[in-house]
């Protein structure tokens, strides 16, 4: 059974539960066992959990509430609880009650189904394609730098609203980390063949900058949200992973080792940085968070990751030519 931290407590008694995603027995793996594609990770299942596990996601179906649902399986409440927190913070199970729920297990709950929305929207993308040319890898890659060395923009407003000094001391670090990430993409592209002078002209695109200007937005206007934005956006990669991906784009040859290598290494970094720490610190002062605050958040989610997935169609669309510059200066002055 997937860990649940002691201090979280489950939704409670009168929240009705609703599987957002079905178990998924492989014919590889033997009867006993299940898997749950959550599109970023994959939880797995083996006896005696994954009889546990099936037999929970049948019954919840948003009729029943935890004790009900405890009764009908023959459990202990508190077993229920276990297993449904665990669920519910991992983002397999939707809240259909509307009830208000424990700060930090809705913390969880919010980011895992973001990240599983947003991936579903990155796959459906398909960015780079099968087979990337030169100039589209390299226009993706100074996208990404603009979004990194924009970053200031909205920590900056969220270190200026930022209640108590660990919050503040968390942005901070970020703040730096991220103006340091930016300086080391910069170094990437120049390796790659862009100038100081076309990198100084260049601009990001606009639906790049919409990005951008809606985490300042959220950053000076609702801090929940903007940190669970924050947290969604930030890689859930394993290290492994992060290496596998960076290594199949070297192996293209678009493009020199030393361009991409800070590329990989910003992505490496974040991940052992933990950075999504810190939506979580924007919640742990407080016990819950309304429905009303819940509805408020999901629909800021919703919109940013429709925000990015017209950055991408735009980042395409532009860059789909071999030929041309691999940036984007807007209209001339």
């Amino acid at each position: 059974m997937i860990p649940t931290p002691s201090h979280i407590a489950a939704p409670r008694a009168g929240a009705k539960l609703s599987p957002r995603f079905r178990a998924r027995r492989l014919l590889s793996l033997p009867a006993s066992q299940i898997r749950i594609d959550l599109h970023w990770c994959e939880l797995h299942f083996s006896a005696p959990h994954a009889a546990r596990v099936s037999r929970l996601l049948a019954h919840c179906d948003g009729s029943r509430d935890l004790l009900q649902l405890a009764g009908e399986l023959g459990w202990s409440p508190e077993h229920t609880a276990d297993l449904v927190s665990a669920l519910y913070g991992h983002g397999v199970l939707l809240d259909q009650g509307d009830q208000p729920a424990p700060a930090q297990l809705c913390q969880q709950h919010l980011v895992a189904h973001g990240r599983t929305l947003r991936a579903r929207m990155s796959a459906q993308s398909d960015l780079l394609g099968a087979e990337p040319h030169r100039r589209q890898l390299l226009g993706s890659l100074v996208e990404t730098y603009h979004f990194v060395a924009a970053a200031s923009e909205h920590i900056g407003a969220a270190l200026a609203q930022a209640p108590g000094d660990t919050l503040r001391q968390g942005l901070s670090r970020l703040f730096a980390d991220e103006w340091l990430h930016g300086n080391d993409l910069r170094q990437g592209l120049l390796r790659a063949g862009i100038s100081q002078q076309e990198l100084q002209e260049c601009q990001p695109l606009p639906q790049t900058r919409c990005v951008i200007q809606f985490l300042r937005t959220l950053a000076a206007t609702d801090l929940l949200s903007y940190g669970i934005c924050a947290a969604i956006n930030e890689s859930p990669k394993s290290d492994r992973a992060i290496k596998e991906t960076w290594e199949r784009i070297g192996r293209l040859g678009l493009l020199p080792a030393e361009a991409i290598a800070p590329f990989r290494g910003h992505e490496l970094e974040d991940e052992a940085s933990d950075h999504q720490n810190l939506s979580a610190l924007l919640f742990c002062e407080r016990s819950t968070i309304s429905a009303v605050e819940q509805q408020r958040i999901r629909a800021q989610v919703s919109a940013f990751i429709e925000l990015q997935r017209q950055c991408y169609q735009a980042l395409r669309h532009y860059y789909q030519e071999p030929q041309g510059a691999p940036w984007f200066k807007g209209a001339a002055w």
